[in-house]
């Protein structure tokens, strides 16, 4: 068994795992989101507040492209989701996509509970759902980071291990899959 290899399937396996959080913190959010603007949280004017959604969506894609990867990475042993240059491509979309999701949802909280990094900055006469619907979507950001983190410095050391096999006058490295590279 090869180390990169396996640092591959325990990077798409905490992904796969945190994007099911994601997915399930995003649900609850967008369930209570139409509640807290009724109460008069956040800025009116008819702002809309889509990280929610685009949480469950990038997190879905996530999920769909994610457990079909790891399947064939244990069941088959060359296939083109386990390419280098699919690697590559595909989870720096991915990674592109959680950054993204990750800064809308900082931003629309930021104005959603009118700048506030402490949740519990609010007064008593709140109610205990503006706290913790506050707290969700700081969390949301925490996993979405986290997320992008763990693509981005997977995908890196992914070149990185690349290169090293092309300078050792090996055959080019892109077609070929995770597994071989490194023996």
């Amino acid at each position: 068994m090869n180390s990169f290899w396996l640092y591959r399937v325990f990077t798409l396996v905490l992904v796969t795992v945190f994007s099911i959080v994601v997915l399930g913190l995003c649900a609850h959010a967008s369930m209570y989101l139409n509640e807290l603007l009724h109460i008069g949280v956040g800025v009116a004017g008819g702002r809309s507040y889509h990280y929610a959604v685009l949480g469950l969506v990038a997190a879905i894609i996530t999920f769909l492209s994610t457990v079909p990867m790891l399947l064939s990475a244990v069941f088959l042993e060359t296939s083109f989701t386990s390419y280098v240059i699919f690697d590559i491509y595909w989870l720096s979309i991915l990674y592109m996509l959680w950054v993204s999701v990750g800064s809308v949802t900082l931003d629309d909280g930021s104005v959603l509970y009118l700048g506030r990094g402490n949740c519990f900055d609010y007064t008593e006469h709140l109610p205990q759902m503006v706290r913790v619907e506050c707290s969700v979507t700081h969390a949301i950001a925490a996993f979405e980071f986290a997320i992008f983190g763990f693509l981005f410095i997977y995908v890196v050391a992914l070149v990185a291990v690349a290169f090293q096999y092309r300078a050792k006058m090996h055959a080019s490295p892109w077609t070929r899959s995770v597994r071989d590279l490194v023996r």
